[in-house]
């Protein structure tokens, strides 16, 4: 399977495995629901496969990927984060197909904020500006694994509009790093 180029204003670019529709949103939202190991690491395959296929350059080298947070709320709900599992599921993927790469939930979220899936695409940017952060020590450990030549992909399962990574973006940069591309199981039309 090939996986989607992707791009959003603001935004490194990204890799998709498939548009958001049909069986991959049938897909995201059962495991969303679930917290799925079994749908996580069948996601986890395709992605692998398809951004492998798309973009093995991206790979060549260790990658960090660095998972969207959840609010606290939706992390009570649901007991997991769901890009923070998803993304674990990628890297063993990637692991056994030979490339280095490692997890590391970096970004935070600082204050509350609204379930993104109801709001608009003005509403999603302002709900989300300025609410994220990357701790010092976290901080640390990305400056680290990039001076050891490793690229730094940020991770969501699904993007929309993108205000969750330029956020994440946004978040990396205070901290003085950069995202070198972005990975996500399905895109929106």
């Amino acid at each position: 399977m090939r996986g989607l180029r992707v791009t959003r204003a603001g935004l490194a670019p990204g890799i998709a495995c498939s548009q958001y529709a049909g069986w991959a949103a049938a897909l995201v939202h059962g495991f969303k629901v679930s917290g799925s190991a079994v749908l996580a690491a069948a996601m986890a395959e395709a992605l692998a496969g398809a951004a492998l296929a798309e973009r093995a350059e991206w790979f060549a080298g260790p990658v960090v990927l660095v998972p969207a947070p959840s609010s606290r709320g939706a992390t009570r709900l649901r007991g997991y984060v769901p890009a923070r599992l998803l993304a674990r599921e990628v890297a063993r993927a990637l692991r056994s197909r030979g490339v280095v790469v490692r997890v590391v939930s970096a970004v935070r979220l600082a204050g509350a904020v609204r379930d993104q899936s109801v709001l608009g695409r003005l509403e999603r940017e302002q709900n989300l500006h300025g609410k994220m952060f990357v701790p010092p020590h976290l901080a640390l450990r990305l400056a680290s694994a990039r001076a050891c030549g490793a690229r730094i992909a940020l991770f969501d399962d699904v993007v929309t509009t993108g205000a969750t990574l330029r956020e994440m973006s946004r978040a990396l940069t205070a901290a003085g790093l950069s995202e070198d591309f972005f990975v996500t199981f399905s895109e929106t039309f």
